[in-house]
């Protein structure tokens, strides 16, 4: 068979709640994308964009590779890459007990266990609306935090968080303000 096709993953749960929490969760991820080594520290003659730009596997992160100067920094950056697509496949092939995993991640998470969204949307009548515009205003936060701490994180990928966050947040504002009025 090809030598490029990826093993099949049967990933343990464990395996499957720390690919969530580097995911999903704001001291996870952020706990990832700490490295070690500097990537100010000049190297003469060294290009980071130009070190990944003809590699397929990084090319498409080229972009994030511009602030490096040295190849040690970007051997680290490959890395990161590395770990979050691998993530990503992890949490792709545990089905249902992936969806859960982010799920749990998400939900204990700093914007989830602090909703400042909510405080700051008192004024609106509707309780539908307020839960909305917290959620929203939680899920920007949180997905802000996400793309400063990961390489593959994608615009569309937190867009579509938000709006999940929004729909969710205003059927739970619908519930609760038909249940508890």
């Amino acid at each position: 068979i090809g030598g490029n096709e990826e093993p099949e993953l049967d990933p343990s749960t464990l395996q499957t709640f720390g690919a969530a929490f580097r995911t999903q969760n704001l001291a996870g991820s952020f706990l990832s994308s700490q490295g070690k080594i500097s990537p100010y520290d000049y190297e003469p003659d060294f290009d980071a964009i130009d070190y990944v730009k003809d590699d397929d596997r990084y090319a498409p992160y080229a972009d994030r590779f511009a602030g490096v100067f040295n190849r040690k920094a970007a051997d680290e950056l490959k890395l990161r890459i590395d770990r979050e697509e691998q993530d990503r496949r992890l949490l792709d092939a545990s089905g249902s007990v992936g969806a859960l995993a982010e799920l749990a991640a998400g939900v204990v998470d700093l914007p989830s266990l602090i909703p400042l969204g909510g405080v700051a949307v008192s004024g609106i009548r509707s309780t539908a609306g307020r839960f909305a515009l917290g959620a929203m205003l939680d899920a920007t936060a949180s997905e802000a935090a996400l793309q400063a701490t990961q390489v593959t994180r994608t615009g569309e990928e937190s867009a579509l968080n938000i709006g999940g966050s929004i729909i969710l947040g205003g059927a739970l504002g619908t519930l609760s303000g038909r249940y508890l009025d």
